[in-house]
């Protein structure tokens, strides 16, 4: 990544930096939701159209999600990543999932 520097008002950058400290998100992932959507505008691929509205629903989902549910997921991500690691040691191979 090339680094940029940008001139901007005292008061914005305080306000994106409030605002990406308040989204748990750094301020280049913050800058980056915004105006990655540039780039997507250009897309015309289908199947990556399909993959980003994917990923932006997941994103609204996971906005959303609750601490009961989230860990709920984490709970089925452990059960996967156990179940995945049995599979592939009764088959001799490596496990893929560590602590």
């Amino acid at each position: 990544m090339t680094p940029m520097s940008l001139e901007i008002a005292p008061e914005v950058e305080q306000a994106v930096m409030m605002r990406a400290k308040q989204e748990g998100v750094s301020t280049n992932e913050l800058l980056a939701r915004y105006f990655g959507k540039v780039a997507e505008s250009e897309v015309t691929d289908t199947k990556t159209l399909q993959l980003i509205a994917t990923i932006r629903q997941w994103q609204i989902e996971d906005s959303l999600a609750n601490d009961d549910e989230l860990n709920r997921r984490d709970r089925e991500r452990i059960e996967l990543e156990t179940n995945l690691n049995i599979s592939r040691q009764q088959a001799g191979m490596r496990v893929l999932f560590t602590e």
